[in-house]
């Protein structure tokens, strides 16, 4: 889930669907599980504010520090857990309008021990943002380099 400041609204919809599709999925089988995780953006300047000040608490109001991909929550049967911390998630906020979305997409599909992925199941990645995205490549200009399939530190990557 994307947790810039704009979605900030929208956390408690998310929480409530999330537990939507555990009943949902419940009847369907017995072996679901659902897990939680959220991106801002790269923590670099022109996708983040670069003053001190701002790198700390990048929103209107106090809120946590911008981070590019957390795995809030990895993949387990207790799917009443997924609301707490949908609601215990920080908001934080970034810069520019697109959002680092496909970065933390790629990471949840490379960790797979961290987020908790099973060899056989079926996966799914439910999406939830309300901007646009950057595109492959727009982190060239700073020199940053792509994790080309691989998982790089799925409990926090900056």
């Amino acid at each position: 889930m994307d947790l810039s400041y704009s979605m900030k609204d929208d956390k408690q919809k998310l929480s409530e669907l999330g537990d939507l599709l555990a009943e949902r999925m419940k009847a369907i089988t017995k072996n679901f599980r659902l897990g939680f995780g959220s991106f801002i953006d790269k923590k670099l300047m022109p996708f983040v504010d670069p003053r001190p000040e701002k790198q700390l608490s990048p929103c209107p109001e106090q809120c946590a520090q911008p981070y590019g991909f957390k795995n809030q929550m990895s993949l387990t049967m207790d799917t009443a857990r997924f609301s707490k911390e949908v609601d215990e998630a920080e908001i934080s906020g970034n810069l520019d309008a697109p959002e680092g979305g496909f970065d933390a997409v790629l990471q949840a599909l490379t960790c797979n021990d961290s987020i908790g992925w099973r060899e056989r199941a079926r996966k799914m990645i439910v999406f939830s943002t309300d901007a646009g995205f950057h595109y492959a490549g727009d982190g060239r200009v700073l020199y940053i380099s792509y994790y080309f399939h691989k998982c790089a530190d799925c409990a926090n990557i900056s």
